[in-house]
């Protein structure tokens, strides 16, 4: 896995931080693990991160972080 993609936990003031303190640019993934579209999305985001490594990438899973979505 690529040292910028990250899978987040967290609470809505865990997450402003983190994008505020990056410099640069962040990509959110919000997914589930039922949803076919966000499993195929999976199978290529890890390629996608390595290739663009001045990218944050952050993985939600929609249903552990419900406040987020």
């Amino acid at each position: 896995i690529a040292n910028n993609l990250t899978l987040f936990n967290g609470k809505l003031e865990d997450l402003n931080r983190q994008v505020a303190e990056t410099n640069g640019l962040v990509v959110v993934d919000f997914f589930a693990n039922w949803c076919p579209p966000c499993r195929r999305l999976s199978e290529y985001l890890p390629a996608i991160a390595s290739e663009n490594p001045k990218v944050l990438f952050i993985k939600i899973n929609i249903d552990e972080c419900r406040e987020l979505t």
